[in-house]
């Protein structure tokens, strides 16, 4: 014989809401479009800081490479890398643009009026309570606020490093890829903060912008998930290119994949390791591509023919001049007073400055192209 059974769910109904555009961060700019900003002002605030602390001087023993290194053997001028970087910042935030126009709008749902339902009791009479125990809102908050963008976050780095390192790979194993695009970021053989960027406009936008862009895609982030995630991965990018290591910097302690690993990878004898990037290193070390030698010798020769180079460079032009006499008469020239070494190499450093006829750069073409490849 059949039977009529029903199960009933012991659950509380839900309670009402209100969906409500949710209020920009900062009025009257766009979430979506302060997401495209906020990376950006981060970029060259960061890089300022570094800047200013270069060309001053500060902290030299925490120094990656020397003053002369920077002018010696950097094959692109300083103001070339500012150009580079603002277009491939315009070709960034015109993408970013592209994509915010076809985001739906994001609403605020949790206006609830109550937590509370009505129930009737067996005598009758009518008594308020708890919709939700406390607990079940508690887990329902850390999942929502933090397990959820947690896990968000942790897909958008490893989409971030994976795209980043194969691409990046592909730049160095394919001849065609590094001579035609990659080649001039290497122009940096002395990475500095604001030429973290520095590259073929084509480039930077498959490797930096298409890569954020996935990552924060398919891990579906809101909009102001996307401010943390752009602008700390921008960040990230500026610190690992930074030339120092200091010791008290999060950033070169949050993984092992920092500046001076990274800067490795910029040397003629580590060009062909060290390709992760931004976070971490582990495509390096699972594809045998992370450099375990020892660099102590090798950047110490770079400083001593770098420092050699611009020596040679002071001697001949103080001997050019004191061969010129002037015009109708002939001025003795005075000796030369002993300086110090010290002091000489002291002031050789303050001259490192955005100016392209102090730094005396030159642009040529990039010499590694054809002799690591």
């Amino acid at each position: 014989m059949a039977t009529n059974a029903s199960v009933v769910f012991d659950l509380p109904p839900l309670p009402t809401y209100t969906l409500t555009p949710r209020p920009p961060v900062l009025a009257p700019i766009p979430d979506n479009i302060l997401a495209l900003i906020l990376p950006i002002v981060a970029y060259w605030a960061l890089s300022m800081v570094y800047h200013f602390i270069d060309v001053n001087d500060y902290f030299p023993q925490y120094r990656l490479h020397t003053p002369a290194e920077v002018l010696k053997r950097n094959r692109v001028t300083r103001w070339e890398v500012v150009r580079d970087v603002l277009l491939q910042q315009v070709v960034q935030t015109l993408a970013g643009m592209a994509v915010s126009y076809c985001d739906e709008p994001e609403y605020l749902g949790g206006h609830y009026p109550e937590f509370t339902q009505s129930l009737i009791l067996d005598s009758g009479v009518e008594a308020v309570v708890p919709a939700f125990t406390s607990w079940e809102l508690s887990t329902a908050g850390f999942i929502y606020w933090f397990f959820i963008p947690a896990l968000q976050f942790i897909w958008g780095v490893c989409v971030v490093d994976t795209w980043q390192y194969f691409l990046h790979r592909a730049m160095h194993l394919n001849r065609w890829l590094y001579v035609t695009f990659h080649s001039r970021h290497h122009r940096l053989y002395v990475p500095y903060a604001f030429g973290a960027l520095y590259n073929h406009p084509v480039e930077g936008f498959l490797l930096d912008t298409a890569g954020t862009g996935v990552a924060f895609l398919t891990a579906r982030m809101s909009n102001r998930q996307s401010m943390w995630f752009f602008t700390f991965s921008t960040i990230k990018t500026v610190d690992d290119h930074c030339g120092y290591a200091f010791p008290w910097d999060p950033l070169q302690h949050f993984t092992s994949n920092n500046a001076a690993y990274h800067d490795i990878h910029h040397q003629s004898w580590g060009i062909k390791t060290n390709f992760s990037q931004p976070f971490f290193t582990i495509w390096d070390r699972w594809f045998g591509t992370q450099w375990k030698g020892d660099v102590k010798l090798r950047y110490e020769r770079s400083r001593e023919s770098a420092q050699k180079q611009l020596d040679n460079d002071a001697s001949s032009a103080t001997n050019s001049g004191a061969d010129t006499p002037a015009s109708g008469s002939v001025t003795p020239v005075p000796a030369p007073q002993e300086v110090p070494a010290e002091s000489t190499r002291s002031r050789r450093r303050k001259t490192v400055t955005l100016s392209p006829h102090v730094d005396g750069f030159r642009s040529v073409n990039h010499p590694v192209a054809s002799s690591v490849l």
